[in-house]
């Protein structure tokens, strides 16, 4: 992912409603979702561009899957990762300036975001993997408060944190049954000069991030791991087996919730969908990457250069999209029910 990598200008709106389900191996493999941009002061502004852009088809599914259901004893489960990183303490010389890198908004997120995905304490319907650096309390719908379980490999007794190495090895074992799956992502991404960073405990307990660059002109988009390695969006997608076999026909949901955001996945996968932005105006393709054989859905916060700014101390993303989502389920419910219910 270089400098000459050309610049996105989507927004997102592909995601009309819950009740879909793009799973179809006759359609292209690839949808581009970005659902928020940026204007003057980071502020941030939903825009709904629906009409009148030529949606692609889509296989209505009687009722929403987000991360799966089970479907017989004995088959595998679809999945849900959920990556989120505070960065407490951490900061960063930015011009000969300090600057705070905690995200503080993550805290709050898993609120929103397993309320919208219908999360309930012992639920063995999907398999759920929290990735995070804090602990989180959750009271679910059926008004049981208890502590996520902090996400471990697979006959290990090991925490797994959103280290670069973490991540990367938490995806492919929550992959590798091949079924569908969701998979959250709450953290720093950078796009700077390609070269390396690293991570310094200071002495007052702070933790000083610096990037070195390699003197390569050009630029390079990563998430930041909790370890200060970079992980990079080829590593990240193709640790998601991808290209598998049993895989094949199956869909993947990626949601981006970081600055950069768009530029994570840029020149690593071909986004053929893309819908466009005021200023563009109407659906775009675009094939400059390779394509996958499996359904990828992909919603951004952001796009290069781009803050993902806070709503209601919530990632903007995640709180828009998640209670949007939610809203819709709940309304739909209540028709399901009837009047009198």
């Amino acid at each position: 992912m270089s400098s000459q990598q050309e610049r996105s200008d989507t927004l997102s709106t592909l995601l009309s409603g819950v009740g879909m389900n793009p799973v179809r191996e006759d359609m292209p493999s690839r949808f581009n979702t970005f659902l928020a941009s940026f204007r003057s002061r980071g502020h941030r502004r939903l825009h709904q561009v629906l009409p009148p852009l030529p949606l692609p088809p889509f296989q209505e599914e009687p009722s929403p899957k987000w991360g799966g259901e089970v479907r017989g004893l004995g088959e595998p489960k679809e999945f849900v990762v959920v990556i989120l990183a505070h960065y407490r303490g951490w900061t960063m010389t930015v011009r000969g300036k300090e600057r705070n890198l905690q995200l503080n908004a993550v805290l709050n997120d898993p609120q929103v975001l397993l309320k919208c995905l219908g999360y309930r304490h012992g639920d063995t319907s999907r398999r759920w993997y929290f990735v995070m650096d804090f602990d989180v309390d959750f009271k679910d719908a059926d008004g049981l408060v208890k502590r996520l379980p902090r996400a471990k490999l697979p006959g290990t007794e090991t925490v797994v944190l959103p280290t670069s190495e973490g991540i990367l090895g938490l995806l492919r074992a929550a992959s590798r049954e091949g079924k569908s799956g969701f998979v959250h992502c709450g953290m720093h991404c950078m796009y700077a000069q390609t070269g390396t960073s690293s991570i310094t405990l200071q002495e007052n307990g702070t933790v000083r991030y610096t990037e070195t660059p390699n003197g390569s002109p050009t630029n390079e988009a990563f998430i930041v791991g909790t370890d200060g390695v970079r992980l990079y969006g080829r590593d990240f997608l193709g640790s998601l087996s991808d290209g598998d076999p049993k895989r094949r026909g199956t869909t993947l949901t990626l949601m981006f919730d970081m600055c950069n955001a768009t530029e994570f996945l840029a020149g690593v996968v071909g986004l053929p969908y893309q819908i466009g932005s005021p200023t563009t105006g109407g659906a775009t393709s675009s094939f400059s990457a390779p394509r996958s054989a499996n359904q990828l859905v992909v919603i951004s916060a952001s796009q290069r250069d781009q803050p993902a700014g806070e709503y209601r101390q919530c990632g903007a993303l995640t709180f828009l999209l998640s209670t949007a989502l939610t809203i819709v389920s709940e309304g739909k419910c209540r028709s399901a029910e009837g009047p009198d219910s």
